[in-house]
């Protein structure tokens, strides 16, 4: 039986017995838990050590973001690349799950969090905005950067909920009531699934037993003596094809009950049309 791969991200010094805890409570859930620093990634020898927490990243089917005070590693290839928008290994991890649709649950430091809306307070007004100091972060330099991650996990068109926390014990809180709220849509989905597969299998049913009862009057009018049989049959099925038609194009037009006696007036007055788009066009209700 297989079971759901639970990747961990975080800066790992700082965060090491959250990290730490999050592995046992993973455990209890019988997920298996992707950390790093537990040796739960394999470091293939044509990767770099990026790359390889990434491409783990890939095989998971849920990811827990923790977003603390450190920067932690530089992403190799931004560095390499002279780029101007260098990232952390934690933020490409990131992307990478968005990237492949796995659910994310995001978790930030309370004390953090405090710091970004001072930080947000003053990003526009303020023209010493870097000379700010931000107890909650580590290395200053590093202050605009992590708060631009934040930014971009909350400004997420969608799977953008994050929760401020100061103990392992409310991560752990937390998950259990999100990994609760995912297990009940899974029932409710496959419940709507299996509603929708059993209206299915009526309609087929009526559908069959329509089409035997059609065929059974057809061919006890094509037995009785004295009867025009063809001629009745080919009435029936005009006014069954009649009664389908009008209920699709009220449907489909929402038709008020006013003009739907204007309709079946014009059809009572009209001659008989060779098809149903003539007959529109003799009604007042419609033009070609």
């Amino acid at each position: 039986m297989a079971n759901p791969r639970v990747f961990v991200s975080s800066t790992c010094f700082d965060l090491f017995d959250i990290r730490d805890s999050l592995d046992s409570f993973i455990r209890s859930y019988n997920f298996e838990p992707i950390l790093s620093d537990k040796g739960d990634v394999f470091y293939g020898p044509d990767l770099h050590t990026h790359d390889a927490c990434i491409k783990e990243v890939e095989s998971c089917q849920l990811f827990i973001l923790i977003i603390g005070g450190r920067f932690g590693g530089e992403y190799y290839l931004d560095k390499k690349q002279n780029s101007s928008d260098v990232k952390s290994i934690t933020n490409r991890e990131y992307e990478t799950a968005r990237k492949n649709n796995i659910p994310v649950f995001t978790f930030i430091k309370r004390n953090l969090l405090e710091n970004h809306n001072i930080y947000i307070n003053n990003s526009k007004n303020n023209p010493d905005i870097k000379n700010i100091h931000y107890p909650a972060v580590d290395k200053q330099e590093y202050s605009e950067a992590i708060f631009q991650f934040i930014d971009a996990v909350r400004h997420s068109s969608e799977n953008n909920a994050f929760f401020a926390f100061d103990y392992s014990k409310e991560i752990q809180e937390l998950l259990g009531k999100q990994w609760a709220g995912m297990f009940y849509d899974f029932l409710i989905e496959r419940q709507k699934r299996i509603d929708a597969q059993n209206i299915n299998d009526l309609l087929g049913s009526l559908a069959i037993a329509q089409q035997k009862t059609e065929d059974l009057v057809k061919e006890i009018l094509s037995n009785q003596p004295g009867v025009e049989a063809k001629s009745l049959i080919e009435t029936t099925d005009k006014e069954a094809e009649a009664k389908r038609f009008f209920k699709d194009i009220i449907s489909f037009f929402y038709l008020s009950s006013d003009s739907v006696k204007l309709l079946v007036h014009s059809l009572n007055d009209a001659l008989v049309p060779d098809n149903w788009y003539d007959f529109l066009d003799q009604s007042p209700l419609f033009e070609l």
